[in-house]
């Protein structure tokens, strides 16, 4: 097992924690942050919202997600996006 199959296989005990339907980490990235667009203004502001994120695939609909396991709160907390094709 090279070493990022076994740092995905790690994550994916984390994400079945809390998604327990996801199935394989499809891809990841070390370090994501959210941004929210405030359209009145007209520009992006930073959410406080940051650490791993993770595109899974689920075994049933919806087919993928989209997971930041966010580390700036006071608790750990991720925040998960559906995606259904």
């Amino acid at each position: 097992m090279t070493d990022q199959q076994s740092r995905r296989a790690r994550s994916l005990r984390v994400i079945q924690g809390f998604q327990r339907s996801s199935q394989e980490i499809l891809e990841d990235a070390a370090h994501a942050a959210l941004y929210r667009f405030l359209e009145d203004e007209q520009r992006w502001t930073r959410m406080d919202i940051e650490g791993a994120a993770f595109v899974t695939r689920y075994a049933e609909k919806p087919l993928f997600s989209f997971i930041i396991l966010n580390k700036l709160g006071k608790k750990f907390s991720a925040i998960v996006l559906l995606v259904s094709c």
